[in-house]
């Protein structure tokens, strides 16, 4: 797929996308804007540590909650969408069909590159001293 900026512009092409997926089952998939720019702001929170510019090439997989405990149905179909930061902000750059488990939390997981992780590392410790 052509990757779509996640502002609210291009909210009818990132729905649009949604729907190309999910077509039929659409009970537990990502179907709405506000679900994808969440998952942005959840991902960008998670990178708060690195300055914006040091934030591109960041990715994020979101998947949404499975069915609850008490539901009689084990998995339903669901979707899996990817987004990366990009230098103007972040972009929906792939939606999967997947499933989703009963009792399963909705999940963020950022991927960094090996320089985002030595800074995050570097500005989690600037404040300490290392004693020998």
């Amino acid at each position: 797929m052509e990757p779509i900026q996640i502002r609210r512009e291009n909210e009818r092409r990132v729905v649009g996308a949604l729907m190309d997926v999910s077509r039929e089952n659409l009970a537990f998939a990502i179907t709405d804007f506000r679900t994808v720019e969440r998952a942005a702001t959840v991902a960008e929170y998670k990178l708060r540590a690195l300055e914006p510019a040091e934030r591109v090439g960041a990715t994020a997989r979101y998947r949404p909650d499975g069915p609850s405990k008490n539901s009689r149905v084990y998995a339903e179909t669901s979707t899996e969408i990817t987004i990366e930061r990009r230098g103007p902000g972040w972009f929906l750059v792939e939606i999967l069909e997947t499933l989703v488990y009963r009792g399963e939390d909705a999940e963020t997981i950022v991927t960094i590159t090996p320089a985002q992780r030595n800074e995050i590392a570097r500005v989690a410790v600037a404040d300490f001293r290392v004693s020998s």
